[in-house]
């Protein structure tokens, strides 16, 4: 075990480290900067929403730096810049993203290439300039948010579900090749977050956690080294029954594509619903 594998491993908060939180404005987001700045972390919030991101960066003490992850050479000089101007990045999250939903025959292809911008490439893009910098110096954390439609298929959010899909196999990837170097790298899979994309035909059929209580839940378990961060009991069942026999869960899946026409319906507004901000 190297040193600096085993000084993280003793670690209990990320007190004096430098993080960049991405998506950090709102919801998720938010609730992982305040939860950094408690523990004593100096925290750059990477967001599109100004106006949510100044007035946390005020009440916090953090830095906000306006920017789109889906500009990814931007991304990335951002991410250098920080480094820079900092001396270190000891912790990327990268939790920006944006959904879309619906009947897959109206989403667009456009709105398709939106999501896995946002979602696929922000992330590689993060941490490929994270890990660039943290493989010289040794050390380092890269937390990518994915979620657990992407480690078990959730139909009628098949933008969405693909493109988190592919950050669990990326940042699984990663981690390996992370190992040699004292750089742990996880994907966050949690159940049913608070956040303002929740969709309310998946929003009934699990119990709901707040953002602050998943925050904790994943830095803790980030610090613990997992890898897969999954919760809570729910959603390792749902994961298990999936990878156990993907037909076990076919009932509930055409439960969720009922309630989502139904709802569709219901509000007369049939197809995709458009893009919305995942924070």
């Amino acid at each position: 075990m190297t040193a600096a594998v085993a000084r993280t491993q003793d670690m209990k908060s990320f007190q004096n480290k430098v993080a960049i939180v991405t998506g950090g404005s709102t919801g998720l987001g938010e609730a992982f900067v305040r939860e950094l700045v408690a523990q004593g972390a100096r925290v750059v919030i990477v967001d599109i929403d100004e106006p949510h991101g100044l007035a946390l960066a005020a009440e916090t003490g953090a830095e906000f730096r306006r920017l789109s992850v889906a500009d990814l050479q931007a991304f990335q000089q951002l991410i250098a810049e920080v480094h820079g101007a900092y001396g270190s990045l000891d912790l990327i999250i990268n939790n920006a993203g944006i959904s879309a939903g619906g009947e897959s025959l109206d989403v667009p292809l456009e709105e398709w290439r939106r999501v896995l911008e946002v979602n696929l490439l922000g992330v590689i893009a993060g941490s490929l300039a994270a890990f660039q910098i943290m493989s010289r110096q040794r050390s380092g954390w890269i937390l990518n948010i994915g979620s657990l439609t992407g480690l078990a298929l959730t139909p009628m959010l098949l933008p969405y579900s693909s493109s988190k899909a592919g950050v669990v196999t990326f940042s699984r990837g990663l981690a390996e090749e992370a190992v040699a170097f004292g750089v742990h790298v996880a994907v966050g899979c949690p159940g049913n977050v608070q956040t303002k994309i929740l969709p309310s035909h998946v929003s009934g059929l699990m119990k709901i956690m707040q953002p602050d209580y998943a925050v904790r839940r994943m830095l803790r378990m980030l610090l613990a080294r997992k890898r897969i961060l999954v919760f809570p009991a729910y959603a390792r069942l749902w994961w298990l029954c999936d990878r156990l026999s993907p037909q076990l869960l076919a009932p509930f899946r055409q439960i969720i594509v009922k309630r989502a026409r139904e709802r569709a319906r219901v509000a007369s507004t049939p197809g995709p619903k458009g893009l919305s901000p995942l924070s």
